[in-house]
């Protein structure tokens, strides 16, 4: 890999690598005007667990001119987003200090943003939708924001809507011949109505 030593005062580069968006070990000693053996070093002696280094430290070359047009290759480490934040926390430094602000307030911003979606959560209420399968439930999860469920009328005005019909059994039995009719004629025309052709 070849690494450009353009030094950023925003941030050090990222770029996609495989789907994931990375920076190098090398713009990161280059962000914070750092040499490249100690960013290194601080990578290696990192205390975090085997499945956080693995998933955030991948092990790479770059190529790095040496003078006279000399190259050679030397070891780095491409860095997640959260590889990178687990690094720098350990920081100092202005732009240290600067980062790890912008960070907090990042959070605090989405927290609030959490907050103002989700005001029942403080009361401890939360409504919940319930999957049932062959009559048994299966599964649940907590709605959405501004998830609203369909009830069993708005499902049935939007199955006319397409031109379907779904009336309960017990309603069904009960039907003569031509309030049926009625229906299929009623299902007919909100399709007709729905239809933009």
């Amino acid at each position: 890999m070849n690494t450009a030593n353009a030094i950023s005062s925003e941030s050090p580069k990222v770029f996609f690598k495989d789907g994931r968006l990375v920076t190098t070990s090398q713009s990161v000693a280059d962000y914070f005007d750092k040499q490249h053996k100690h960013i290194l070093a601080k990578i290696d002696a990192l205390d975090c667990s085997p499945e956080f280094t693995s998933a955030n430290f991948s092990a790479d070359v770059q190529t790095i001119g040496i003078g006279n047009g000399a190259e050679r290759e030397t070891r780095c480490f491409l860095i997640t987003k959260d590889g990178f934040m687990f690094l720098v926390m350990g920081f100092t430094g202005k732009k240290a200090a600067r980062l790890k602000e912008a960070y907090i307030a990042k959070f605090n911003h989405m927290e609030a943003e959490l907050r103002n979606h989700h005001p029942d959560r403080e009361s401890g209420e939360s409504a919940v939708i319930i999957y049932f399968k062959n009559g048994v439930p299966v599964c649940n999860r907590s709605l959405l924001p501004n998830e609203i469920p369909m009830t069993f009328e708005s499902f049935r005005e939007m199955a006319m809507m397409r031109g379907e019909i779904c009336v309960p059994f017990q309603i069904l039995a009960n039907m003569t011949a031509t309030g049926i009719a009625g229906l299929i004629e009623e299902a007919r025309g909100r399709y007709l109505e729905n239809t933009p052709f």
